[in-house]
């Protein structure tokens, strides 16, 4: 099996929220990646805190993969994305 590759990963937006608190930490979501490359389903397997895991979250969404294969044949999986939020 050849796993996804990810060819579009926008980086996620840091809250303002968050930011005001200088909140920062790592989000680790579980993505379904479709035979098409695209996200289907996110859920947040480590969280930073709310308003940081659903920027996480909604930035997955946009994430697109060069989808998994196997045999040749686009097939869908599951995988893990890590996104940080840190003050410069």
């Amino acid at each position: 099996m050849t796993p996804p590759k990810v060819i579009f990963n926008p980086d996620p937006s840091y809250p303002d929220r968050a930011r005001k608190a200088k909140r920062r930490g790592t989000v680790i979501l579980r993505a379904g990646i479709g035979s098409d490359g695209t996200v289907q389903e996110v859920c947040v397997l480590r969280s930073a805190s709310p308003d940081l895991d659903e920027s996480a979250v909604n930035t997955a969404k946009k994430w697109r993969f060069k989808p998994a294969l196997k045999d040749g044949v686009a097939v869908p999986v599951s995988m893990s994305l890590e996104m940080s939020f840190n003050l410069y």
